[in-house]
């Protein structure tokens, strides 16, 4: 019984997920089969093996020659045709990235045994023929790799010809094209604000990508929402090996230097911090007690969470708090931003006080508590429109968590 619901629950999964290889991160792969006088060779065997997680489909060559394998997930894979009369051929690592349409060039098979093989090892780089788009690719390595120092994947961009970053997706610019005109897609799924079109819903821990790809033109047609840049995330998944990695990032503003500014008004350091830890695990899924995914070719799984605790500096504020004297109702001090006396008037009589003091006797005890939640000014006299700035950090608390 127990093992009649596991199955069921894993058919639900499988089913929910099959529509998600028809978006927008599947590529798909192309070639044409022929001997050596250039005659395509029709019903061919071709299988495509998912190399990370050992899936693998079959088809044959149609009455041209041509095998069409898609949708395909973002992968390496290696490729093996078979045909009576010919030697066995294989073409190993042919990259896969999200979107990708490749074009393989014609394979030509040898006369010979199927006990013979000849394997292709290596290939020169394959170029985008299927399409005119032009794109950039960031592999996962990369994003692990390269440096950044807020942990935004998007800083990365800028590794990529034709963009100029200023920060967040709005501050992408692609080929000329403006910030607002940028679409993102996680996974396949539109993940931009509309209202604003500037900036995303989600931001991906590094170490849950597995890659991204960056359109700068050209789009295909299913990337007609946008006329700038299409950026698609595509997050790591599970493979036959079991993986995990755990990571700690911190940074905090002792190890900074104060600003220029700062330095030279005589301010102190802004108070910023980032605690982010985090850990990722996938894998085949295996049940106990069954002979499910024995072979670990058939499901998989990708989990990951990350914790993030932050102070970040709100922008520089400049206000007046009440000073010292005026906590005690002296005001005779107190000036307007115009140089002007500040003129305070009894409310019984309407006539200023004299010398603009406030008698002891009219101050309210509650009134006083409350004037010391104020703090002190720390800038007197630099500017007579203010008495005080702060750039007071506040707690940015994010919990993050990806399961595929």
């Amino acid at each position: 019984m127990l093992r009649t619901k596991l199955f069921a629950l894993l058919a639900s999964v499988s089913l929910l997920a099959l529509p998600v290889a028809a978006q927008q991160i599947s590529g798909s792969i192309t070639g044409t089969v022929r001997d050596s006088q250039q005659a395509a060779i029709v019903g061919a065997k071709v299988t495509l093996t998912n190399k990370a997680q050992g899936t693998a489909r079959e088809i044959t060559t149609n009455a041209e020659g041509i095998f069409f394998f898609n949708p395909l997930q973002p992968a390496e894979y290696d490729l093996v045709i078979e045909s009576s009369g010919f030697k066995k051929y294989e073409q190993k690592d042919i990259k896969v990235f999200a979107n990708d349409r490749i074009a393989l060039p014609d394979i030509v098979l040898e006369v010979g045994a199927l006990t013979e093989t000849v394997t292709v090892e290596a290939s020169v780089a394959q170029l985008q023929t299927q399409s005119a788009e032009r794109a950039g690719v960031v592999t996962g390595r990369q994003v692990v790799d390269i440096q950044t120092s807020q942990r935004n994947f998007l800083d990365i961009v800028r590794t990529v010809p034709g963009i100029v970053y200023t920060g967040g997706l709005g501050g992408i610019q692609a080929n000329g094209n403006r910030g607002n005109q940028n679409n993102f897609t996680l996974d396949g799924v539109n993940a931009v604000d509309t209202g604003s079109n500037g900036g995303t819903h989600t931001n991906v821990n590094l170490d849950a990508i597995g890659e991204f790809k960056i359109i700068t033109n050209s789009q295909p047609a299913e990337f007609g929402r946008s006329s700038g840049a299409a950026i698609n995330v595509v997050t790591k998944s599970g493979t036959r090996d079991l993986h995990a990695t755990g990571y700690w990032f911190y940074r905090h503003d002792s190890l900074n230097a104060n600003t220029w500014r700062n330095n030279f008004e005589g301010r102190a350091r802004q108070r910023r911090r980032q605690n982010w830890a985090g850990y990722n695990v996938g894998g085949p899924v295996l049940l106990p007690f069954t002979d499910f995914n024995r072979n670990r070719d058939k499901l998989f799984f990708f989990f990951a969470q990350e914790w993030q605790r932050q102070l970040v500096p709100n922008a520089l504020r400049s206000v007046n708090v009440p000073t010292a004297l005026e906590r005690q109702g002296d005001f005779s001090q107190s000036r307007e931003g115009d140089g002007s006396p500040v003129q305070i008037k009894d409310p019984t009589t309407g006539q200023p006080f004299p010398g603009n003091r406030i008698p002891q006797d009219r101050l309210s005890a509650d009134g006083r508590k409350i004037l010391n939640f104020y703090p002190l000014p720390n800038r007197p006299g630099v500017d007579p429109n203010f008495n005080y700035q702060s750039e007071i950090s506040h707690g940015l608390p994010v919990q993050q968590t990806i399961v595929r």
